[in-house]
């Protein structure tokens, strides 16, 4: 790990914040761009199961940093979490401090939360496992579930990121957007 990287306690599994200029947001350049390639290139060649769990990594880092953004005064000590129960916190983050969540980003989280989430599960929890619930899926209906992951999970992707890059430059500029 590059020691220029600005970050206290290498033991805790918490998002180094990005300050322009920063190793860490050179990093995380190249490795957001590398995630993006291979979805691409992971959706063209069928690669579902890779592509799921970039997936997986971008969402979660997105959302994340928005919270990250959102309590900058108070700093974030809380370790990477599932992506519902960061989806669930930004949403209780929200709440409580009444902030305005735009239209287009909260409708994305929802579609991540309601849609994309179950098949994500089920693809990380649940492809090999044999359950009453699942017991009538064969191999193609749970193949074609982890494809449907993947593509849905690339649109998602792609939204939130656009999303929340748009909110943090918001909060960054003009302030926290709270509800009248």
């Amino acid at each position: 790990m590059n020691d220029d990287l600005k970050f206290e306690n290498r033991d805790k599994n918490i998002r180094i914040e990005g300050e322009e200029g920063s190793p860490q947001n050179q990093l995380r350049y190249e490795l957001y761009s590398e995630g993006f390639k291979r979805i691409k290139v992971g959706l063209d060649e069928g690669r579902y199961f890779e592509v799921c769990c970039i997936c997986d990594s971008i969402i979660n880092d997105r959302l994340t940093a928005l919270i990250q953004t959102i309590k900058n005064d108070e700093g974030i000590n809380f370790t990477y979490q599932s992506v519902g129960m960061v989806i669930r916190t930004l949403f209780k983050i929200c709440k409580e401090e009444n902030i305005q969540i735009p239209k287009d980003l909260k409708r994305v989280m929802i579609g991540v939360e309601q849609n994309w989430l179950p098949k994500r599960n089920f693809v990380s929890h649940s492809f090999v496992g044999v359950t009453p619930s699942n017991v009538e899926m064969n191999l193609e209906d749970r193949l074609r579930v982890v494809k449907e992951c993947g593509e849905l999970g690339s649109k998602y992707c792609a939204e939130l990121r656009t999303e929340t890059d748009k909110l943090i430059r918001a909060v960054k500029t003009i302030g926290i957007p709270y509800k009248s």
